[in-house]
């Protein structure tokens, strides 16, 4: 079950449930990168807030991933820098999981969102009890368009979102699409033990 994940580790990145300790990293980060948030996340608009509002938010997360809802996840580098964020999401009906991540700015360029793409479409097709995962980006975000297709998800065509207010271009893999990749090889998925 994927509210069991405690950690996954990639070649470059650490990634983990989050937890009420990286509040004021998660302010930083996303202040530091509000302009490349911008155009293409809508909750943006409301940043930047204090640190309250961001334990609030992770409470809401730490919540949710209690009940089995939904699962977002904090990306760190090896020298455990916060470096961004990314989930499993149910909204897109049953059978299915829905990735999607951001990097923090001083990150960009490192193959990260990619790497934690990976990461999150391994764990979704191994342990979410899903036959297909989907990932969804704006149709201007070029850079962001690539990563699903250098993965091995098909594009399966657009859709408007009204959340973001723009065309998303619509990527799907089913687990027996998935490849182990090279690159990624030495990516671990740790669980929770919870046979006590």
């Amino acid at each position: 079950m994927i509210k069991n994940i405690s950690q996954i580790t990639t070649p470059n990145l650490f990634i983990r449930p989050y937890t009420l300790s990286d509040a004021a990293e998660l302010r930083n980060a996303i202040t530091e990168s509000l302009d490349s948030l911008l155009p293409w996340m809508p909750w943006a608009f409301d940043e930047p807030q204090d640190v309250h509002k961001k334990e609030e938010l992770i409470n809401s997360w730490i919540d949710a991933r209690s009940k089995g809802e939904d699962f977002v996840f904090a990306i760190f580098d090896k020298s455990n820098t916060f470096a961004g964020s990314t989930g499993l999401h149910l909204r897109v009906g049953p059978g299915a999981l829905e990735t999607g991540y951001w990097i923090r700015k001083k990150f960009h360029r490192k193959g990260f969102a990619t790497e934690a793409a990976y990461a999150m479409t391994k764990a979704g097709l191994i342990y979410g009890e899903i036959e297909k995962m989907i990932l969804k980006c704006d149709a201007k975000n070029e850079i962001s368009s690539r990563i699903p297709r250098r993965l091995g998800y098909t594009y399966i065509g657009e859709s408007f979102s009204k959340i973001h207010n723009a065309m998303h271009l619509n990527f799907c893999m089913s687990k027996n699409e998935f490849k182990e990749m090279k690159e990624f090889e030495s990516t671990d998925i740790y669980m929770i033990d919870n046979t006590e």
